[in-house]
């Protein structure tokens, strides 16, 4: 068993000012040293989580100002570095001003965004559809830090989508213009 004290030592001298010995206080520091052992593990295992996510991560402040993104949002963007995606002002990321402020009041006012999506501009310029959802991050006094945002890319998902209703509409325009009967048997029933 491992202990941690703090020990405070003072010389123990007599009225000529002469040392006699020392004069010492000893407090046991074993749960306080594990309690910053602890935090310092978790903080540890939050930035792996954070940092190895494959989901984009970002934080802004109330203002709507990024002061945080992980590896893969910084992917998604087509960035460099956290620092180069940081600097840029939001015209350059967000395809939509009134969209990303709508966000930001949804956020402000409910303290909680579930699946609002958007169209993020990546630094080629291009653009990918995203899923955003976000909550707000408090002190002990309730007073809002930041707010963090998880990003899914969605943007092959809706191309897929969108061949398929693509795909659905031909189909249904060529039924349309046949003279001839058509009807279509699953499992014994006509649908």
């Amino acid at each position: 068993n491992e202990h941690w004290s703090q020990t405070s030592k003072f010389p123990l001298k007599n009225e000529d000012g002469q040392v006699l010995g020392t004069f010492g206080i000893t407090v046991d520091m074993t749960d306080l040293k594990k309690t910053q052992m602890d935090l310092q593990n978790s903080h540890y295992k939050f930035r792996q989580l954070i940092e190895n996510s494959t989901l984009g991560i970002y934080r802004i402040d109330e203002n709507g100002e990024l002061i945080m993104a992980n590896p893969a949002m910084v992917k998604m963007l087509g960035y460099n570095s956290e620092a180069d995606l940081i600097s840029q002002n939001e015209e350059k990321i967000y395809s939509s001003v009134n969209s990303r402020k709508r966000f930001l009041q949804i956020l402000q006012r409910e303290e909680s965004v579930t699946g609002y999506e958007d169209i993020l501009i990546k630094l080629d310029k291009s653009r990918i559809d995203v899923r955003e959802s976000g909550w707000s991050i408090k002190d002990r006094e309730n007073n809002i830090l930041y707010y963090e945002i998880i990003v899914e890319d969605i943007t092959e998902q809706n191309q897929v989508l969108n061949i398929l209703h693509e795909s659905e509409f031909k189909y249904r325009m060529l039924i349309d213009k046949l003279s001839e009967a058509v009807f279509l048997k699953i499992e014994d029933k006509f649908e």
